[in-house]
């Protein structure tokens, strides 16, 4: 890599544009007339990339990001949806619950395979963080159910609080905590 590929290979969010190398992307919450791409990404990130979800897992998560499910999502905004847009191509999504006990809880980080390795899920899990940091949270917590997402959370500063084998559908899954100051 040359140098000025080096100097270019920060990333930053900024009203709401995510600047990464010499490329650029909206990161807002999606409209309702864009229901249709979020679900349809998610659905593609899921069947792709979680090799260790069994078929009724799969059924299972695809059936609360139908395009009904995002809608309301975006209507009542009552928790964190944000996506990652490449002009009008949805490329990442993050999800989170509404905080509880003053406990924010990512459900998905999901970034499109051919987009991986760029600091898109850095600045996803960044911008999660100011979400429930603007809400008053103390603690941003989440699980995952492969190492290679385990070590992703660990490098960016969340610690592991446990490990559940066998859980969901039988699967195993870490519980990861971050201390939001």
């Amino acid at each position: 890599m040359d140098y000025m590929s080096t100097l270019y290979m920060y990333t930053k969010i900024a009203n709401n544009m995510l600047d990464i190398g010499e490329s650029q992307y909206a990161v807002r919450r999606p409209e309702i007339d864009e229901s249709a791409m979020v679900s349809k990404l998610f659905c593609k990130i899921i069947e792709t990339s979680f090799s260790m979800f069994n078929a009724e897992m799969l059924n299972a998560y695809k059936a609360n990001w139908g395009v009904e499910d995002i809608g309301k999502r975006i209507q009542h905004r009552n928790d964190l949806l944000m996506v990652v847009w490449e002009q009008d191509k949805p490329i990442g999504i993050v999800s989170g619950g509404k905080p509880e006990g003053g406990v924010g809880t990512i459900i998905w980080l999901l970034v499109a395979e051919e987009y991986r390795n760029a600091s898109i899920g850095v600045e996803l899990f960044k911008h999660a963080i100011s979400h429930y940091r603007e809400l008053g949270c103390h603690k941003l917590k989440l699980t995952v159910p492969s190492e290679r997402a385990k070590r992703f959370y660990e490098r960016n500063g969340m610690v592991i609080e446990g490990f559940h084998p066998n859980h969901w559908w039988n699967c195993d899954f870490w519980s990861l905590a971050f201390a939001i100051t």
